[in-house]
C-alpha cells in the first residue's frame, strides 16, 4: 500500500456539453465510465490522468516549511516550492554532503 502510485484514472468527456476549447469545467454527472461510453460518438474525448502520487510525512513537513518561509519572506518562488512538494509534483532535493551520499 505505501510507496505505490495508484493506475491512472480515466476520465470521458462529452465536449459538446461543455464546447472543445471553451474553458469550462465539465460538470461532474457527465464524466462517464468507460462502460457507458458510447464510442461511435465523434464528440466524445478521452482524458486520462496521471496517478496522484502522495506526498511522505518527510515531504509533507518539508513543503509546509517553505511555504511558510516564502510567505514570510515574501519569497513566491520559495512558496511555489513548498506547494509543488505538497502536491506531490516535485520531491525534496538531496543535501549535499550528507552521509548518505
Amino acid at each position: 500500500m505505501f510507496g505505490r502510485s495508484s493506475p491512472p484514472r480515466i476520465h470521458f468527456i462529452n465536449e459538446a456539453a461543455a464546447g472543445p476549447g471553451s474553458g469550462h469545467e465539465v460538470p461532474l454527472d457527465q464524466i462517464r465510465k468507460p462502460e457507458e461510453v458510447d464510442w461511435d460518438d465523434p464528440n466524445i474525448r478521452v482524458v486520462e490522468l496521471p496517478p496522484q502520487r502522495k506526498p511522505s510525512f518527510k515531504e509533507r513537513v518539508y513543503g509546509y516549511a517553505r511555504v511558510i518561509r516564502g510567505s514570510a519572506l515574501a519569497d513566491p518562488n520559495v512558496k511555489e516550492q513548498g506547494e509543488r512538494v505538497l502536491r506531490g509534483e516535485e520531491t525534496i532535493p538531496r543535501r549535499r554532503g550528507s552521509a548518505s551520499d
